[in-house]
């Protein structure tokens, strides 16, 4: 059974899985929020009013009025005994076309030891030819990034080099939307995903020890929304 424990104000959550005891994973939602030519939002202009909800689980909507308009969001997660499922809404109410809008999302593996990849010899995603390991498409050992096969690079200005140092740019192309975990035993595994995504990154440092899969949301007119579906699973 998955546990959800939200932080009031906070747009983040904290997982357990009962049959996982002392390992615990933080959500991030959202990180930061991007379309073509600004960064619309980052995460702390959201006040994250958690509310539980009806079915179980728990979500929040907020609006932020920083950056270009003021954008609308929601975030529900809905749990079930192996996995949490993830509905993302975003709408624009401002009076501009935001184009090929994605969501940095982020999955903290750093309080669950027997999942922490430093080295990423244990986190898997799919490329050109099949399912690889990210120890041996990392061009640079720290913090790559793995942009999705078909997608343009003009909404990756925040990562983009040489004005950002943090991510490590990967040449390579990510042709799948999901990066999983395997846990040191080998018997468990933790797969994020969406239905389509801008990006997958990997961070090794012992403040965070996470992965990103960023849901791709394409473009949103001026009073328009967009949903889309995402999965956290505990697999075997």
């Amino acid at each position: 059974m998955i546990g959800l424990y939200p932080f009031m104000n906070y747009p983040g959550v904290v997982l357990t899985h009962s049959e996982l005891p002392g390992n615990q994973w933080s959500f991030l939602s959202p990180e930061g929020i991007f379309e073509r030519q600004h960064t619309l939002a980052r995460w702390n202009e959201f006040i994250a009013g958690w509310k539980d909800l009806p079915g179980g689980g728990c979500g929040y909507e907020a609006m932020s009025g920083h950056g270009r308009g003021i954008l609308g969001y929601g975030i529900a997660l809905s749990p079930s005994d192996d996995s949490v499922r993830l509905e993302l809404q975003i709408t624009n109410h401002s009076n501009e076309l935001w184009r090929d809008l994605f969501v940095d999302m982020c999955l903290m593996h750093i309080r669950a030891p027997e999942f922490y990849d430093p080295q990423y010899k244990r986190t898997f995603i799919d490329i050109p030819g099949g399912k690889r390991r990210v120890s041996e498409l990392a061009e640079r050992e720290q913090r790559p990034l793995f942009i999705r096969h078909e997608r343009s690079n003009e909404s990756m200005h925040f990562y983009a080099p040489p004005k950002n140092r943090f991510w490590n740019w990967s040449d390579t192309r990510t042709t799948g939307n999901v990066v999983t975990t395997r846990s040191i035993d080998g018997q468990r595994s933790v797969s994020f995903e969406w239905e389509e995504i801008q990006m997958i990154a990997c961070n090794w440092d012992l403040e965070h020890g996470c992965v990103h899969a960023d849901p791709y949301l394409g473009n949103i007119p001026p009073g328009e929304s967009r949903r889309i579906s995402g999965m956290i699973t505990f697999g075997r």
